[in-house]
Parts: C-alpha cells; structure tokens; sequence
C-alpha cells in the first residue's frame, strides 16, 4: 500500500506476494521497489513505476531474506541487504546484478542495512550498531574529470559568460545563451591513449560531439565520436578523424533523453565505441595521427540536451612498436 504522507490517504494498493518485506521509493517518485516472499518461501523483489504503477523488473532467484532495499537518487541502480550479510548492486537497465560482496557476517545483527548517499556514489551499509560506507565508482587507474561540483580542470573556449552550468551534480549545456558554438576542453592536454567513460544524456535537437588528440580549438582535427540524432532516432555515435567520418557506428539501443554510457577506447590507431556495453565501431587507422590533446565536448548548435552526470578516464600503455 502507499499512503500520501501529508494527507495520510491511501493512493495505491497492490497485491505482489504472499507477505510484504521492505520498500523504498526513488527521490523523484517515479520508481518503487518492494521485496516480498512467494506462497512457494521464494524471496523476491519488485521494481513498479508511479504513479501507474506498472511492473519495471522483477526478480525472484535470491538467496537469503532481503532486509533493506534501497533505489539510487537516478532511479538506475536498485541496493540490497541480506541477513547473510551479502550487498547486492543491480543495474535496473541492464536488469542484472553488477556488484556483489560480503558487508558483515551472518549473525552479527539482524541484517544488512543499506542507503545512497544524495549523489549516489557512496553506499551505506549498518551492521551490529557499525555504518561503513563503500566507494561505487572509484576503480584503480581511473581518473574523475567532472567532480560533480563544478568545471574545475575544465576550460571554455568562448567569449563572454559560459554556457556551462552544473546542477544537482550533472553538468548541463544551456542553450539560447548564445548563437556562437561552444567548445569545452580539459586543461590538461596530453591524453593520448586511454579508455574514456562518460554518462550523458541529448536529445533529439542535439548536435554536438566529443573529440581527443585533437588541437581543443576545431572540430576538423584529430579524432571524435558523433553525439547527434537523426529525424529523433537513436544518436548516431559514429567514429570521426579529421571533422570527417571515419567510421559508421552500428545503430544505438538508447532513446533521446534518457541516461546511456558512452566509452571510448584509443590505444594507437586502434579504436573503439561502446554504448552501453554494446560494441558499435571497432576501427583501426592505419596511418594514425601522431598526436595527443585534451578531451573536447563540442556542441554546435545554441540548442538541444546536452548533460553529463559523469566523466571519467584511465589512461592505457601504447601500444608495442
């Protein structure tokens, strides 16, 4: 059942198992999670959307009673607690666990107990009267070049106030300031070969890219990847050298508006485009452009969506001669 709490009225109820366990409902109310257990003793959980309330994922193949369950502040990673002591991190997109590790050991309380920080990169987990907290993102070799505060390590190429602004940890492009493009680039200017990670988010009005090796001042030197739609369909996510394409990209499974995570892999003049774990150029230059530079985010156009909530980078050996 959910209640409103102001009013203490009732707005929804639905019948989901044989006995209800534990609930949370996302920051934007659009998502609710509940376990439950089955009439067969299976343990289950459930994610709806709200207010239809319609089934998103649905899970029933867990070990150990579900304790606590937790949405992050996105809404795109579910967080479990067991009484085993286990913590599980689901991705609700990919419909598939992501993470697993033992955070106590059984019997020390009651259970796991488990929450997202306000950004959603730290998880809190209480046990036996003890709070840990748990780093989500932070790989070894990986480097954050957005902080989620500001443009700190970030530079404008623009006359007059920036187009850039960052709001509730997501770096967002604001158009209608400006009739001239706008080109963002790191103030470091040597990456050369690495693997690139960024979650972002355009539109059908988009029409901007992201480039490497490149001068930081054009778009028609070194190497990019394509961040435009087509008549609102998929973003094209093609592979360019020299302002050119150079290779086509396999069609996007994403739609304008929504999360996705774009990674980028140059190592030499070997290149890869992944979205979403899935592999849509896979390219190799046979006369590379020997150079290096900063990463550029080019937007085009004083129109369209362009967010980016993170950015990250891990630089790669060359490859052998």
């Amino acid at each position: 059942m959910i209640w409103d709490a102001k009013t203490r009225a009732l707005i929804a109820k639905k019948a989901i198992g044989w006995a209800p366990g534990v609930t949370d409902i996302s920051q934007d109310s659009k998502l609710i999670a509940v376990s439950s257990f089955t009439d067969n003793s299976k343990i289950v959980f459930h994610v709806f959307s709200m207010p239809g309330h319609e089934l998103v994922f649905t899970e029933s193949n867990q070990r150990g009673d579900v304790t606590s369950i937790a949405l992050s502040p996105d809404g795109r990673h579910l967080a479990l607690g067991t009484v085993t002591g286990q913590v599980q991190i689901w991705d609700l997109k990919a419909k598939k666990a992501v993470a697993s590790w033992k955070a106590h050991r059984p019997g020390e309380d009651l259970g796991s107990v488990v929450a997202f920080s306000p950004d959603g990169k730290t998880l809190a987990t209480g046990r036996a009267g003890k709070i840990e907290l748990w780093d989500l993102y932070s790989e070894p070799g990986w480097v954050q070049l957005f902080n989620g505060q500001d443009l700190d390590g970030w530079k404008e190429i623009v006359k007059g106030p920036t187009r850039w602004k960052v709001e509730g940890n997501v770096l967002k492009w604001a158009p209608g300031l400006s009739l001239l493009p706008s080109i963002l680039n790191t103030e470091r200017t040597d990456f050369r070969d690495f693997h690139l990670r960024m979650e972002l988010k355009t539109n059908s009005s988009t029409r901007a890219s992201v480039h490497m090796r490149s001068d930081g001042l054009i778009k028609t030197s070194g190497y990019g990847v394509w961040l435009m739609t087509i008549e609102g369909k998929a973003p094209v996510f093609s592979l360019i050298r020299e302002g050119a394409t150079a290779q086509k990209a396999k069609p996007a499974h994403v739609k304008p508006e929504e999360w996705q995570q774009l990674e980028i892999i140059a190592r030499g003049g070997e290149f890869q485009v992944k979205v979403d774990g899935q592999l849509l150029v896979q390219w190799t230059d046979d006369n590379p452009l020997a150079t290096s530079g900063p990463i550029t985010i080019s937007q085009m156009l004083p129109s369209g969506m362009l967010e980016f909530r993170k950015i990250e980078i891990k630089e790669l050996p060359p490859t052998a001669p």
